[in-house]
């Protein structure tokens, strides 16, 4: 049963299972983090077993798990990703074989020698994080591992992430300090709602196989802490007493269904992403005066996207935006223009005619990523903007990257809610245009998080 028809207790697994024949030192006197993995470490190595890292997380639109957040936005081995940004971010390279990085996220794992170079990589990439008091974090863990909560991961990575910015920026988070505050709100009321059904579940002896029941648990956390209009939380409940009934649905009652859910689907993801784009435009824009009345990139390619049926996918909307504001033009951007700028390999039959296919390839592929036909991968559209600012003498593109991987993200959730919705015999054009009164409420969500600035 998925964690939000109920709560579901999960008992803590062993992460981290090594051999190892001496102690290994702490960082200094204080008891930290290092020092607590480090003690969990030696007990499990004397077992003789391997390094494993679990993969904990449960199903939950609430407080979706980083795992599935980072599925939503591309990565197809989110695992690995983080892997491999951690070797980016700091600079330190994990000196492991591909197959032992693979391993670590299996039953498999790792044996002795893999499996220090790991722990040794980790406090060495991450020291800052290693070197926090123990006490806190390790209690929110807990705390949320035993109510079946997303949040002790996402608490650990703001926790590194924070440790981070102290040491680089002196606290200033910058463009992530809207997101961050996001996140822990979310976790805090997560774990606090968990804790409290629970005890109304014991107490009151509530059959949480009832999908009907569950629901209406979960309706109060909805009200209070979600921006779904509470009309649509209400029909939402009626369809699980409907459910309870065995009642069958028609495609017309189906498509209602599926336009009732497609905003609670997407709360927690409007929430972060409007966060995140609000910390953008703080960061890098000046009048901040302005900002309600001349609102965020992302957020005029959402609801372009969302309201004008000629705009044929969140993407296009986006690089829309971008022709319009790009620099130095004495004339605007045309697609052909943006098109020169997608990295793309030619094959050596075609060298002789390499500068007319070039050209063609790419018009044509940028064709088919504004029709939502071949999607590029978030790697590749990072490498497009990097040539486009490159071009343009402008500085990184990071900030921008972000905001096309979740535009990206957005029109892959198109096409998957679309074949899902196919399944059940509703067409795709039906299925996307609810997809795209969904999105529309995006603004509803950039404008709170303008209003959460001005309260703070």
């Amino acid at each position: 049963m998925s964690k939000d028809a109920s709560p579901q207790s999960s008992q803590p697994s062993d992460t981290i299972d090594i051999k190892i024949h001496q102690r290994i030192e702490t960082c200094d006197d204080s008891y930290t983090l290092y020092d607590y993995f480090a003690d969990d470490l030696e007990r499990i190595f004397e077992r003789g077993d391997k390094l494993r890292f679990s993969k904990f997380g449960t199903q939950s639109a609430f407080l979706p798990s980083v795992a599935t957040v980072m599925q939503f936005l591309g990565w197809n081995n989110p695992s690995l990703k983080m892997l491999s940004f951690m070797e980016g971010h700091t600079g330190v390279h994990l000196k492991v074989s591909r197959t032992a990085r693979y391993d670590l996220f299996t039953q498999k794992g790792v044996a002795e020698r893999a499996g220090f170079e790991v722990f040794s990589w980790m406090t060495s990439a991450a020291e800052p994080f290693f070197k926090q008091p123990h006490a806190k974090l390790q209690s929110d863990l807990d705390r949320s591992i035993k109510l079946g909560s997303n949040a002790g991961d996402w608490l650990t990575g703001i926790a590194g992430y924070k440790a981070q910015a102290k040491l680089k920026y002196d606290d200033n988070y910058f463009e992530f300090t809207q997101l961050i505050n996001y996140l822990e709100q979310r976790c805090l009321e997560d774990v606090t709602f968990l804790e409290s059904v629970k005890i109304k579940i014991t107490q009151q002896q509530l059959d949480t196989s009832n999908p009907d029941t569950c629901f209406a648990l979960q309706l109060p956390l909805w009200q209070a802490s979600s921006l779904v209009d509470e009309a649509l939380l209400n029909e939402i409940l009626s369809h699980f007493k409907k459910n309870s009934l065995a009642e069958i649905y028609s495609n017309t009652q189906k498509l209602n269904v599926i336009r009732c859910f497609l905003p609670i689907h997407f709360d927690f993801y409007f929430g972060a992403f409007a966060s995140f784009e609000v910390g953008c435009v703080l960061y890098y824009r000046d009048e901040h005066e302005s900002l309600e009345s001349k609102k965020g990139v992302l957020n005029r390619a959402i609801t372009s996207y969302a309201k004008n049926t000629r705009v044929k996918s969140c993407l296009e909307a986006l690089l829309l935006e971008i022709k319009d504001i790009i620099p130095n033009q004495k004339r605007r951007m045309t697609w052909t223009d943006l098109a020169v700028f997608i990295p793309i390999n030619i094959d050596e039959s075609e060298q002789e005619y390499a500068a007319t296919t070039l050209k063609r390839k790419k018009v044509d592929r940028l064709k088919a990523w504004r029709n939502k036909k071949d999607l590029p991968s978030n790697d590749l559209l990072r490498h497009f903007l990097s040539n486009l600012y490159e071009y343009f003498g402008e500085q990184d593109s990071t900030a921008l990257g972000d905001l096309f991987v979740i535009a990206t993200a957005i029109d892959r959730q198109v096409i998957h809610l679309s074949k899902l919705a196919e399944r059940d015999g509703i067409s795709r054009y039906e299925i996307e245009s609810e997809v795209r009164t969904a999105l529309s409420n995006y603004d509803k969500y950039y404008q709170h998080s303008l209003r959460n600035i001005s309260s703070t």
